[in-house]
């Protein structure tokens, strides 16, 4: 009888894990393609669920300048430059919301909705975008694991649908990095197709915010560390020289295809291209023309006055606990494997993950170093959400396949049972889902009134319809069968867009019938009146709806028994 040799056996058995290893992959593609396809599915479901957001307007109003001058341009040989609707607007280039502009004219009267969907098409990208970039660094286990972090991150999935700044911004960031990580793959020599989407990568991101500009930064650090690795292993010489400077040709046939796909959509900056951009980044680098206030430890301040570590504050209350976790067990385990591995090991190790770590953890140092006003809790780094969680996949992903047979189980149940309480705590949170707050500060009941909730007033529409039902059945009295609404300290369309038509607004509240507000910044505390409607997410009121003397004095005379709705 034959038996198989020791080298046979070897080989059979690479071979069998490497095709386990290949079904493993292949099973977390599809796992990850399911995932997008049920997140798709959610975006056509609810995208009509989310209010406006007081920025919402301002942009559509840009995005029709930024179309109407490129209309006279064309058409009539002159422009009519976009007007600053808002302070600084123009410092802001305009992608989205000039590609937003058609949905206008497609859907002439449910514009918002159409742009709530547009939206939430865009910020999947980034969800994808977070998958390829966790893919191509550690495989596709953590990739899937990556984007579904990302998903069930409720700041980044509520802004998904209303916030026109943030998210396409994170979008176009965290693509970059994916094309930065190509870029050095393919190092000395960048085929040309990785030179073009890395170009329109970042263009896309300073097309939407100028501070895309780091990402130069990014791919100049990560081309300088390289020359310096290269010199250090084979030397200088002339070969060496036509490798840097082909690289640096192709850095820079990047940067020229990103600044002209930023200035296509950013037509302030057109007048002067080479400079506005600058002006813009230092406009907002030391951005004191903010004068207004927020809650922060259950005090009012200015921007001014918030401390350095804001930003770490916001991030450790509102990324899900899962990610908090993953990100210290990625870091303990990090440091484990530097200390264990040899040298070779730990230079590729390094090498893979340095550009997605720096991109994670460079913009929070920065506004930290520079004090940099921010305000509406963490939105303004939300880009580095999708870093965040790429870096919390791979972390907790290595940390549990070191574990043993009961120690995975243990781990898969506690995963299973977090992802099950996660999703219920979104769905109760719909379509409110960005006023999360995680367990460790007691979620959102224990961030009411010490925090900002709802700060960009997405819980209005919810309070229009609460005040449409509540006149509908209680027979409330008018004068000619209209309604006056006060508002305060809110853009009047993000209310006045979901009026029924005997609805509209007034700026006095002594004629006013009603008042809406919303409770983030105790604004429904400024006017009184009888609460007639609530919006709430687990007991904590977002909005609230008075009946006001007008309306109430109406009532009574029109109910002399006194009996009550």
């Amino acid at each position: 009888m034959k038996t198989q040799s020791p080298t046979a056996s070897g080989f059979l058995e690479r071979m069998e894990g490497h095709l386990l290893t290949i079904q493993n992959n292949l099973s977390y593609d599809l796992a990850s393609y399911g995932l997008f396809a049920i997140l798709a599915i959610l975006i056509v479901a609810t995208f009509t669920h989310y209010g406006i957001t007081w920025d919402e307007p301002l942009q559509n109003m840009y995005g029709a300048d930024i179309a109407k001058y490129y209309q006279m341009l064309l058409l009539h040989g002159r422009y009519l430059p976009p007007t600053d609707i808002a302070p600084n607007m123009t410092l802001y280039g305009g992608l989205y919301d000039t590609l937003a502009f058609p949905c206008n004219l497609l859907f002439r009267h449910h514009e918002f909705e159409a742009r709530h969907f547009l939206n939430a098409m865009v910020g999947l990208l980034g969800i994808i975008g977070c998958w390829k970039v966790a893919r191509f660094v550690a495989g596709p286990a953590v990739g899937f694991w990556a984007a579904l972090l990302l998903s069930i991150t409720p700041r980044y999935y509520g802004g998904m649908f209303n916030n026109p700044k943030d998210i396409p911004f994170a979008v176009g960031y965290i693509w970059s990095v994916y094309f930065i990580l190509r870029f050095v793959e393919h190092l000395p020599r960048v085929p040309a197709s990785v030179t073009i989407k890395l170009g329109l990568a970042i263009g896309t991101t300073l097309a939407t915010r100028i501070g895309g500009l780091v990402l130069f930064g990014y791919l100049g650090l990560v081309i300088g560390v390289w020359l310096i690795v290269q010199t250090a292993k084979d030397g200088f010489s002339v070969a060496m020289l036509r490798r840097a400077l082909g690289v640096i040709s192709s850095a820079a046939q990047a940067a020229c295809i990103a600044w002209l796909f930023m200035l296509l959509f950013w037509p302030w900056a057109q007048v002067h291209p080479l400079t506005r951009p600058f002006e813009a980044m230092a406009k907002f680098s030391n951005y004191s023309d903010w004068r207004g206030v927020l809650v922060f430890h259950g005090a009012m301040m200015k921007g001014s006055q918030i401390p350095r570590t804001y930003v770490l504050q916001w991030l450790f209350m509102t990324l899900p606990e899962i990610v908090l976790i993953g990100l210290t067990i990625g870091l303990i385990y990090a440091v484990w494997h530097v200390l264990a591995k040899d040298g070779r090991e730990l230079r590729a190790d390094l090498w893979r993950g340095a550009i997605l770590l720096f991109a994670a953890v460079f913009p929070i140092a920065y506004v930290i170093l520079k004090k940099s006003i921010l305000y509406n809790a963490e939105r303004h780094v939300s880009f580095v959400l999708a870093p965040l969680a790429c870096l919390a996949a791979w972390g907790g992903y290595c940390a549990f396949t070191s574990l043993n047979g009961s120690g995975k189980k243990l781990a898969t149940v506690s995963i299973l049972a977090y992802l099950v309480f996660q999703v219920v705590t979104m769905a109760r949170l719909h379509p409110d889902e960005y006023v999360y707050f995680n367990q460790f500060v007691g979620g959102l009941k224990g961030a009411d009134g010490l925090y900002e909730t709802d700060y960009w007033g997405n819980s209005y529409r919810e309070a229009v319809h609460d005040l449409t039902r509540y006149v509908q059945t209680s027979g409330t009295p008018s004068q000619d069968g209209k309604y006056k609404v006060y508002i305060t300290y809110a853009y009047p369309a993000c209310v006045s867009y979901y009026f029924p038509k005997n609805f509209s607004l007034t700026t006095d509240r002594d004629e006013a019938d009603f008042f809406i507000a919303n409770t983030s910044f105790g604004t429904d505390k400024l006017v009184d009146g009888r609460v007639i409607a609530k919006v709430e997410r687990f007991g904590v009121p977002l909005a609230v709806v008075k009946e006001l003397p007008a309306a109430e004095a109406r009532r009574i005379a029109s109910n002399p028994s006194g009996s009550s709705f």
